[in-house]
């Protein structure tokens, strides 16, 4: 099964790279040509990855809350940071997870006004102290990048917790409730990961 999921890999890492070379010409600028494959592998796992969801949501009848929720997700996690899989098939199973979480935590109504405002100065103070959590494989982003990701990601949930008792209607609120939950359990599973890892390479340097 793992050797599938590779194999997926490999061939979108292999179209990305033809794709690339059409639009390099040839390899005189490694680098260019490695960032650009990158690139536009991201940009075609992304795509499938969001048409293969919207198809199914929409068979699930959740296509409204599935855009939704995937909005808050994108605009809150791409500065907070959190979890990655080694495959695009992991990648997509989680995010099909995530999102169908939310939604059937928002529809089953379990987190009162009171359990949400609690939830949500709960993440800000989490990301007041740990985001951006950046992993291992990504570059590792200077101080002042962190600075600016923090404080874009707190502007975020200052706008929703307004937008959650002003504006919205019910519904949206407690999908937004839900978001910022799967957010911050997200988010303590990549610090607690992140320790763990350090403490781990700790121990073998003694």
């Amino acid at each position: 099964m793992l050797g599938t999921f590779v194999t997926i890999d490999n061939c979108f890492d292999n179209l990305s790279k033809k794709v690339a070379l059409k639009i390099v010409g040839d390899f005189e600028d490694e680098f260019k040509f490695e960032v650009l494959a990158y690139g536009i592998n991201v940009f075609l796992r992304e795509v499938i990855k969001f048409i293969l969801l919207s198809v199914v949501f929409k068979l699930l009848g959740y296509s409204k809350e599935f855009y939704f929720v995937l909005f808050n997700f994108i605009i809150l996690r791409a500065f907070v940071g959190g979890t990655h899989r080694k495959t695009s098939v992991g990648c997509l199973v989680q995010s099909f997870i995530t999102i169908l979480s939310g939604i059937v935590i928002a529809d089953l109504k379990i987190m009162p006004c009171e359990l949400s405002i609690i939830i949500s100065f709960i993440l800000l103070l989490f990301v007041f102290f740990f985001a951006p959590i950046i992993s291992d494989k990504r570059a590792k982003y200077s101080k002042n990048k962190r600075y600016k990701f923090k404080t874009v990601a707190l502007l975020i949930i200052s706008i929703q917790i307004v937008f959650y008792h002003y504006i919205l209607p019910d519904m949206y609120r407690r999908l937004i409730s839900a978001c910022e939950l799967l957010i911050l359990v997200e988010l303590v599973v990549s610090v607690t990961d992140t320790i763990y890892i350090k403490n781990n390479k700790k121990e073998g340097e003694i």
